[in-house]
């Protein structure tokens, strides 16, 4: 075996790939995954996707949104992976308020947004749809 700082010999390197090459997952181990909700008894979810591909800051996020935001009591974020990202509040009204919106953005990048009721429905939510305020300006014969 290597010691620290020193690559294997080719021996250990066959080893290795032999191990690799044996390595697999059943179905058991794939159902095992289950979503912690614990904590958000009385908490105001919504979720958001971040088009983009750029590594998220979520001190930038919260700090951010806090100022757009304005919520009563606050909010706390959590990195959800894969640009994905769940907030959590304390009262509806500022969700309600939130979600009116419709349009937000971060960093120049579209956010999208969806109300759900538990942090299990991140898995398979599916940001699909995006509203868009328009104006069209000189239209000829109006």
């Amino acid at each position: 075996m290597a010691k620290r700082g020193e690559l294997p010999n080719e021996s250990g390197m066959d080893n290795l790939f032999a191990l690799w090459e044996s390595f697999s997952l059943t179905e058991f181990e794939g159902n095992k995954y289950q979503v912690d909700d614990g904590g958000l008894v009385g908490k105001f979810l919504l979720a958001a996707w971040f088009f983009t591909c750029k590594a998220l800051n979520m001190e930038a996020i919260a700090r951010t949104f806090k100022l757009l935001w304005h919520a009563k009591k606050g909010f706390e974020v959590r990195d959800m992976g894969n640009h994905r990202v769940l907030f959590l509040f304390s009262e509806e009204s500022d969700v309600d308020k939130v979600v009116a919106s419709e349009l937000w953005s971060f960093d120049k990048y579209l956010v999208t947004l969806k109300r759900i009721r538990r942090q299990a429905e991140m898995k398979g939510l599916e940001f699909d749809s995006a509203h868009f305020w328009i104006q069209v300006c000189d239209l000829p014969g109006v």
